[in-house]
């Protein structure tokens, strides 16, 4: 019975170390988070040129490529997009739009005529809603993992990351000569995976890895290694995302591609009124918000499309998330 007891009491005391450091790095975060919006988000203007390769493929073969603009002001976003499926054309590919009161994804299959795919409101769909400002590019250096997962430590009080993540370990160390932060984070389907942010650039991503990746053929757990890096290039406005990859890393060294982008313009804009003008930038009637009563079918429709973009493509929207949400399997 004593060393029942004694078990416990390890078990307890473990439970509350680890509860100790997630609340250490969400406190940490939250202080760091208005200046990484400052120099990231607001007032910016971003344009990244992206190529997404078949998960499935042993090789990783090329499926489709894009390029995607997004601005933002300080409540509104647009992330718009060209789509250039396996090589033959490049056509208009729909995007998002975000107002302070409402959040749209748009979609076109012949590159002229838009349709309204989704619509959403912080009262309907608040999660969807945050997930669809959150998953486009702009937001690329407050992830987790990159393009796989958006940071959910937001909003006090940070439930969403205590349900899904423990951190069991907390390093100061470098990378690439970099001072950062490595977290080691127990996921929600028991994955151990590490986070790298940059301790001199206000906890920005820099990496992430994730241990035993999930084939989508088998469902089962293979040795494979999940990896998405972000690189930065020093500008006199300081560190600007210039390149985000993500691989799978086989055990003999082999790197199977998944994402590649490379960011071409990360500048300060002073959006426009007509940046965030629905029927100027797509041709649509803009909709009420939705509000509690009478709008589940809209904010149903919601989920698939905001967790595509949050889970898989942080950087791109409209058809290179078409193409690749057919094609991912959430590594667990």
């Amino acid at each position: 019975m004593k060393y029942l007891s004694a078990a416990l009491v390890i078990v307890a005391l473990a439970a509350t170390a680890a509860a100790d450091l997630n609340q250490q790095f969400l406190d940490e975060y939250a202080r760091a988070l208005p200046n990484l919006l400052g120099r990231y988000v607001q007032n910016k203007k971003v344009v990244a040129a992206g190529r997404v390769f078949d998960r499935l493929a042993p090789t990783g073969s090329l499926v489709n490529t894009g390029t995607v603009t997004s601005v933002s002001d300080e409540t509104s976003v647009r992330s718009n997009g060209t789509n250039d499926a396996g090589g033959k054309s490049t056509n208009p590919a729909g995007g998002i739009l975000v107002t302070a009161d409402q959040a749209y994804q748009v979609e076109t299959s012949d590159g002229k005529t838009y349709i309204i795919a989704s619509h959403v409101s912080p009262s309907v769909g608040r999660l969807q809603y945050e997930m669809s400002v959150r998953g486009t590019c702009l937001y690329f250096p407050l992830s987790y993992g990159g393009g796989r997962r958006i940071i959910d430590c937001f909003d006090p009080p940070q439930e969403r990351w205590k349900d899904r993540y423990v951190i069991t370990s907390r390093e100061d160390t470098k990378l690439a000569g970099k001072p950062t932060v490595k977290l080691t984070i127990k996921e929600t389907l028991g994955t151990t995976a590490r986070l790298y942010l940059d301790r001199a650039n206000d906890l920005a991503f820099l990496r992430y890895e994730a241990d035993g990746w999930i084939d989508p053929k088998t469902k089962k757990r293979t040795s494979y290694m999940v990896v998405g890096e972000l690189t930065y290039t020093a500008t006199a406005a300081g560190p600007m995302p210039s390149r985000f990859e993500s691989y799978l890393l086989k055990p003999d060294g082999t790197r199977v591609p998944q994402e590649e982008y490379t960011f071409t313009t990360y500048e300060s804009y002073t959006p426009q009124r007509s940046d965030f003008d629905l029927e100027k930038q797509f041709g649509l009637k803009p909709l009420p918000p939705p509000m509690a009563s009478g709008s589940s079918r809209t904010a149903g429709r919601s989920w698939w499309w905001l967790y595509a973009i949050a889970a898989a493509l942080a950087l791109v929207t409209a058809g290179l998330v078409v193409a690749a949400r057919r094609r991912r399997v959430r590594a667990g």
